[in-house]
């Protein structure tokens, strides 16, 4: 690695895309550089095309501060002489909250399903017109959330399409009201995969 920070990519094959196949998950360490994560993501798919299914593609949501993960794999070493896969438990410490570069970005997932569409309607009937939308645009749990995290002056970093819905990612704020006005339709994560894509590899014939 060339910088003090890295992104985490991750490839995942759940259970609840794939049933009837187990869950897997692979991990690859990249610089935060376009052409490192270009590159971990063909590292990921390569592994991935022995394995057929519905793949999702993630990067950690915040970089990840190398010293920080270096210590926490040199204390959990010695509390446990056991390890048998240093390369595995590396990447596993890499991923906890504590090895995050300082106080990181939130993921707000936002997905498109019944109850958001309930949820939708409630926030459009309670005094919101959403004047900024085109008209025929039919408002969803999306614009809501926007018109939101806009109105409260939210910092937002980029939003992603999801298979299901969206991620927004956001500067760290109070989600208090967010929660409250979203009751059981968004989440909040504080450091979290970022879907980047989905990626089917087919049974070999």
């Amino acid at each position: 690695m060339s910088s003090d920070t890295v992104y985490m990519m991750v490839a995942l094959r759940r259970m609840k895309d794939n049933p009837g196949m187990k869950e897997i998950c692979i991990r690859e360490i990249a610089d935060p550089t376009e052409d490192a994560m270009n590159e971990a993501t063909r590292r990921l798919v390569k592994r991935m095309s022995d394995d057929p299914g519905l793949w999702r593609i993630y990067r950690s949501v915040n970089q990840r501060d190398l010293h920080k993960a270096k210590k926490k794999l040199m204390i959990e070493m010695i509390a446990d002489d056991s390890l048998l896969s240093i390369g595995s438990k590396w990447k596993s410490v890499m991923m906890e909250p504590a090895c995050k570069v300082g106080r990181g970005l939130f993921l707000i997932d936002v997905d498109h399903n019944e109850h958001t569409n309930a949820a939708a309607k409630r926030y459009i009937d309670d005094d919101t017109n959403l004047g900024w939308l085109p008209d025929g645009i039919t408002p969803t749990i999306y614009h809501c959330v926007l018109d939101f995290l806009e109105f409260n002056g939210v910092k937002i970093e980029q939003i992603t399409r999801t298979i299901n819905g969206c991620h927004f990612v956001c500067q760290p704020f109070d989600t208090r009201d967010l929660l409250n006005r979203f009751k059981g339709t968004v989440e909040v994560k504080k450091d979290a995969l970022l879907f980047l894509k989905a990626w089917i590899v087919k049974e070999s014939e």
